[in-house]
């Protein structure tokens, strides 16, 4: 959904990539495409933004 979002604004679609994958996993057990290692685009900058925000986030499953 995010990615369709996101094609339909013209200043964001370079950054399509990013939200269409950000649920993939280094190993390839994420989705929606399995991609693995280095075909994940902007993988440890997105992984370590990911970490950083859910260690600092109030979350409706437990507190920052």
């Amino acid at each position: 959904m995010g990615d369709s979002i996101v094609q339909a604004i013209d200043f964001l679609r370079p950054m399509r990539c990013v939200v269409r994958n950000h649920h993939e996993r280094i190993d390839g057990t994420g989705y929606p495409d399995g991609l693995a290692g280095q075909a994940i685009p902007w993988r440890r900058a997105w992984s370590r933004c990911r970490c950083y925000d859910a260690m600092t986030s109030q979350r409706a499953y437990g507190e920052a």
